[in-house]
């Protein structure tokens, strides 16, 4: 390799290269030094300027580390601008410096000025989540240098985040976790735009050493305001804190229900619970901030009331993060029904209902459902568990004078009392009717054998007379054959049409 030293007495010294001397002192050709996508470093010149009637070419020299000396590495015929360094290799410390002279037949060619692009590292803190970008200036250009800051994760499209940047350093906050970025930085002509130098390229990888490859929460069962949750944790993990959260919200909203460090437990029961929860569990790493989110699993909150001798079941998974499957059981858990739902996540499901016949001839048995969903390899369950009980609405109305029946509840509109639907058994009750100041106007008592039409108050007091319009109040207590009781109190509105 040659290599040539310019020390500066009056002017230069001239050194000898292929017959032709060159001196380093001032002089421009090249427009910019670069690193292609291949990673290794071209040089840019105007190739069709004419500098000397006798050149006959142009040799390129570099210096790495900070050399004093030059290293001659290369000549390109006249006619052409650029060339590229393929047997250079980016270092890991700093830039490659690079300098040209033009070759000539007979006149000693001074070396232009030096120039290097911009060497870029960059490092990621997971503790702030942020990449970290500093490089170093470009050098060559007079005036100031401006830079554009481009990268993107691994297999996109890449992105520029800003332009006209004059600071060697940029930070990128709020990168997510487990990702790989590929980042440069280009250096733009202080006069002219359409000169630029592009860096080297860095990709840094912002998952950490101590990521869990397993950390999910696999299966929950819902039963009587308990949540069973069962879950995995990578025991190979170096993270020692973990955190069971929940939300109402699928996105957001989570609040911590339980730290643990024991990297083996695999099971928690949250309780009370009557309400849908999204659980997920998380881990800290050594700064004490959140480092890995686990997968998302809720609960299927399930109503079971009864109308007109029929469970009917009501369930809702929620409106922004649909279950796949429902499968309804009762005991023993055989098969009921297999009701397919849309299959894409994060959209809107409607409420789901089912509904069973109910054994009217065999009051005492117990009804028992089960709703299983699936969801991104887990499973929720819940569970609920009813004897039956006929069902009691109250009138909120009476028209004393009116004759017309409600087919709904076979009573006339001027007959007031407790409507019974469904009941497998007799029952008696017991009815009083106040005024607003709680003075008694009227006191009704049902036996088993009495007709329930028989037994209404027509909106007439202890005397016989029709009570005023307005508002009213009344307590009725209801008793079935089996013992058990419905007390209800509210209040009826007289109206006379």
């Amino acid at each position: 390799m040659k290599r040539y030293c310019c020390i500066l007495l009056f002017s230069c010294l001239a050194v000898f290269s292929g017959g032709a001397q060159v001196c380093q002192t001032q002089g421009e050709i090249i427009r910019a030094v670069s690193v292609n996508a291949a990673g290794y470093p071209e040089i840019t010149w105007d190739a069709s300027a004419s500098y000397y009637p006798t050149a006959v070419g142009y040799i390129v020299y570099d210096y790495l580390g900070g050399a004093a000396c030059s290293n001659y590495i290369g000549e390109v015929s006249l006619g052409i601008g650029t060339f590229t360094h393929t047997a250079a290799t980016i270092p890991l410390t700093g830039p490659r410096t690079y300098t040209m002279a033009i070759k000539t037949t007979t006149t000693p060619m001074p070396l232009t000025r030096q120039h290097a692009y911009p060497f870029l590292q960059a490092t990621y803190d997971s503790c702030t989540y942020a990449i970290t970008m500093q490089w170093t200036p470009y050098e060559g250009w007079d005036g100031t240098t401006t830079y554009k800051i481009i990268g993107g994760t691994q297999g996109d499209p890449p992105m520029t985040w800003t332009t006209g940047h004059t600071a060697t350093s940029y930070t990128i906050s709020n990168v997510p976790d487990n990702v790989f970025y590929d980042l440069y930085v280009v250096a733009v002509h202080p006069t002219d735009a359409t000169i630029t130098a592009t860096s080297n390229r860095v990709t840094v990888d912002t998952k950490t050493s101590q990521r869990p490859l397993t950390m999910l929460i696999s299966a929950i069962e819902y039963v009587d305001n308990a949540v069973a949750l069962q879950f995995a944790i990578d025991p190979a993990t170096r993270l020692s804190t973990f955190h069971l959260t929940r939300s109402s919200n699928w996105s957001d909203g989570y609040t911590v229900i339980h730290t643990f460090s024991d990297k083996t437990l695999t099971t928690y029961t949250d309780t009370p619970v009557d309400t849908r929860y999204y659980y997920r569990l998380t881990a800290e790493n050594y700064c004490r901030m959140e480092a890995v989110q686990g997968s998302i699993l809720q609960n299927i909150p399930m109503t079971m009331e009864a109308r007109e001798g029929a469970w009917l079941l009501t369930w809702y998974p929620g409106n922004d993060y649909s279950l796949i499957n429902y499968i309804i059981m009762n005991p023993p858990y055989t098969l009921k029904r297999l009701q397919p739902q849309p299959a894409t996540l994060l959209s809107q499901a409607p409420d789901t209902t089912y509904t069973d016949a109910i054994d009217l001839s065999n009051p005492a048995l117990l009804y028992c459902y089960r709703v299983e969903g699936e969801v991104w390899g887990g499973v929720s369950a819940t569970e609920v568990c009813q004897t039956y009980r006929p069902q009691m609405d109250m009138p909120d109305a009476i028209d004393p004078k009116s004759l017309l029946t409600n087919p709904a509840t076979g009573r006339q509109r001027n007959q007031f009392g407790p409507i019974v639907y469904a009941s497998p058994t007799s029952y008696r009750y017991k009815m009083e009717i106040y005024t607003r100041n709680g003075d008694l106007i009227a006191s009704i008592e049902k036996n088993e054998s009495d007709s329930p039409l028989d037994k209404s108050w027509t909106g007439m007091n202890r005397h016989g007379a029709p009570v005023q319009e307005g508002l009213y109040l009344y307590n009725v207590q209801v008793t079935y054959a089996d013992g058990q009781t419905d007390i209800r109190t509210g209040s009826v509105t007289v109206i006379y049409e």
